[in-house]
């Protein structure tokens, strides 16, 4: 029997309550009908939401199984209907190819990343990765892994602390690994926020340090065409750039301060949701930039990470181990 049986047979046969109290969860129940960001609201922060932007509820979130390791991030849809490639964001920089409706592995290849939190399958079936905090994206094969070019992000530095900020969120659930390492491989480790790692209090770095270099790069793609679709998490921002030449087409803000996975919305790739880990907000944009609406996840619900549409349900990680989904509003 799988390790995770005991968990996840307790997950499906339980009710809410049960599963709640197993994995720690607040209650997951649909949000009241929204006309604009409660999250952000709640948080005081200073959300870029248009006020006239429809938010709805998502339905009751669950926790499906575990990802194959401990720190799944990227989410994109496999060559073969209802595969998803999961991209782990540990030292292993594991990129692992899983059936959806039971994430049952099909086989996995790694990634030259370091601490990855995005992957998209390109047209012609080979991959691209965000190498987050090695602050580039990596065009790999499918098949193997093998690098076929690495390329610098547009945007990229420190990611930054603003007044007003949503909160950060932490998951409520358990790791699903829990005797396995969080480090990614990232030679400074402190390199998110106002804590550099020098002890001196926020923002503050060595007196003796004549050059300070920290940044965090991408973390959702993706791929249409020419045209690759990246959100930058210090810029708090998607950019949408030509793969020919490398010119960046438009910048668009974000309405959070922490933007991660990105997946179709439609099958003819005209639409897009853009997950908000703070908010806990997907966010539909057009090809344009202009936000149509939003579908708000339950409190107490876990993290939006990577995610992506499977049928009519939207799948998405929480990085402390977990493949979670819900179905999606009509």
């Amino acid at each position: 029997m799988p390790r995770h049986a005991g968990v996840i047979a307790l997950l499906r046969k339980g009710t809410l309550m049960k599963r709640r109290n197993f994995l720690g969860l607040g209650a997951l129940m649909p949000a009241a009908l929204l006309s604009r960001s409660a999250e952000a609201q709640r948080a005081g922060c200073n959300a870029l939401v248009p006020a006239n932007i429809p938010i709805r509820p998502s339905g009751p979130v669950e926790v499906a199984y575990k990802a194959p390791h401990g720190q799944p991030n990227g989410l994109a849809q496999g060559s073969e209907q209802g595969t998803l490639w999961v991209q782990d964001r540990g030292t292993g920089r594991q990129v692992t190819l899983i059936r959806a409706g039971d994430g049952s592995v099909v086989r996995e290849i790694q990634a030259e990343a370091i601490g990855p939190s995005g992957i998209a399958l390109d047209d012609d079936g080979t991959l691209w990765t965000s190498d987050t905090h090695g602050v580039m994206l990596v065009h790999l094969e499918a098949a193997d892994g093998k690098t076929l070019a690495k390329y610098f992000v547009p945007g990229a530095t420190r990611i930054y602390e603003k007044v007003g900020d949503a909160p950060q969120r932490s998951s409520p659930l358990q790791r699903a690994y829990p005797g396995e390492s969080r480090a990614m491989g990232d030679n400074l480790p402190n390199n998110e926020r106002n804590n550099t790692g020098s002890g001196l209090g926020p923002g503050r770095v060595d007196p003796k340090t004549d050059h300070f270099w920290s940044a965090t790069g991408s973390a959702g793609l993706l791929c249409k065409g020419d045209l690759l679709i990246v959100s930058n998490l210090s810029a708090r921002a998607i950019f949408t750039i030509r793969k020919t030449g490398w010119l960046v087409q438009d910048v668009w803000p974000t309405p959070g301060n922490r933007p991660l996975g990105l997946c179709w919305a439609d099958a003819g790739r005209t639409s897009f949701w853009s997950a908000d880990a703070n908010l806990q907000i997907l966010y539909r944009y057009e090809l344009t930039g202009a936000i149509r609406e939003g579908i708000q996840l339950p409190e107490g619900s876990p993290v939006l990470h990577g995610c992506q549409i499977v049928g009519n349900q939207m799948y998405f990680t929480d990085d402390l181990g977990w493949i979670c989904r819900f179905r999606m509003p009509s």
